[in-house]
């Protein structure tokens, strides 16, 4: 089952095939939080939003319009 753990490793890894002038720690704070954020949803379920909810884990914050979002 993936984790905001191994979420931040595959963002890592990923970093890693970047040239070194890439690498500050702007870049891996960036990395690790984009990699993350999707998974702040489950903060959810402490306000009572069911998971099928478009709200709930793996809703909106799992779609290609949030990554867009993100991105710009």
């Amino acid at each position: 089952m993936a984790s905001a753990f191994s979420h931040a490793l595959a963002a890592f890894a990923l970093g890693k095939s970047f040239p070194k002038t890439y690498a500050t720690a702007k870049f891996w704070i960036i990395g690790v939080v984009c990699a993350v954020l999707p998974d702040a949803d489950v903060a959810a379920f402490n306000f009572g939003i069911p998971y099928e909810s478009v709200s709930g884990h793996r809703g909106i914050t799992h779609s290609i319009a949030f990554s867009v979002c993100l991105a710009i």
